[in-house]
């Protein structure tokens, strides 16, 4: 629902930016080059601060069994700097786990094609095949890759959130705090 909400706001935006843009594009070109450029740093900052606002949404739902999502604008109520600095590593370690697993996978692909180049012949008779041959000859490569994917999707997910339902228990008093406080 987050991301959902996110990218119509942000299609929204830029239709906006656009058409002002546009409009502007007549009077003055350079300001209307400016203006875009601007408006539309203004937009991700406002997509970037709309979604650490709404961040907890998915902790929060999680933890308390209900769709909760207006909610978290109220507890993430003085905690962007945290929160930004939060996103801002994780972006880190995920650029990092992007560029390890794509060393990894194309020094393979390099290593292999070094050891076994295809020559131009063999890769235009391969695709010369009736596509369901060559499906077939590539369908245990599809398979493998399938379940690559798959554990790094997981190993992903858990990086990615974990985080996140950190934080979340931090901004969330303990229920047994909460009692003492309602005392």
């Amino acid at each position: 629902c987050l991301s959902i909400m996110l990218w119509i706001a942000f299609v929204v935006g830029i239709l906006l930016v656009l058409a002002v843009c546009a409009a502007m594009w007549f009077a003055s070109k350079g300001l209307a080059i400016a203006l875009g450029i601007v408006a539309g740093l203004a937009l991700l900052a406002a997509m970037a601060w709309t979604a650490l606002r709404l961040s907890m949404a998915l902790p929060m739902s999680f933890a308390e069994r209900r769709f909760r999502f207006f909610e978290a604008w109220t507890l993430t109520r003085g905690e962007g700097g945290a929160l930004f600095l939060i996103g801002l590593l994780l972006i880190a370690i995920l650029i990092l786990m992007e560029a390890v697993i794509g060393g990894v996978v194309g020094g393979a692909m390099l290593a292999f094609f070094a050891g076994h180049p295809p020559s131009e012949g063999a890769v235009e008779a391969f695709f010369a095949q009736p596509v369901s041959d060559w499906a077939t000859q590539l369908a245990p490569f599809a398979v493998v890759g399938g379940v690559a994917l798959a554990l790094l999707g997981a190993a992903f997910y858990a990086v990615m959130y974990a985080p996140w339902a950190a934080a979340y228990r931090m901004l969330v008093p303990a229920p047994a705090e909460a009692a003492e406080a309602a005392a």
